[in-house]
């Protein structure tokens, strides 16, 4: 396995730890909804961070956060329409329903 290989499993396994805790807030009460607003508001309380992070300056952080957001929603937008298509190419398996 490859280095590269190595890397997207981490993420994918990353990525499905926070599915499993996403459902498991759900069975524990919370909303869909509510998981949902959770997520994002960490995606984007964690975007801000890394933003920061990587800024030397209070001004040079400044200086980012605009072509960060953008980044951000569109790198969001475009995970967003690919799981909406997949779920629409998929929606019988998922859904376990008819059309």
């Amino acid at each position: 396995m490859s280095e590269t290989d190595n890397h997207e499993d981490k993420i994918w396994n990353l990525i499905d730890q926070f599915v499993d805790m996403a459902n498991s807030s759900c069975e524990d009460g919370l909303s869909p909804g509510d998981v949902h607003q959770a997520l994002m508001y960490a995606s984007a309380r964690w975007g801000a961070f890394i933003v920061a992070a990587n800024s030397e300056t209070r001004d040079e952080f400044r200086e980012d956060i605009k072509d960060s957001q953008k980044f951000f929603l569109d790198q969001f937008r475009e995970y967003l329409k690919d799981n909406f298509n997949e779920y629409d190419e998929n929606f019988k398996i998922y859904r376990r329903e008819e059309d």
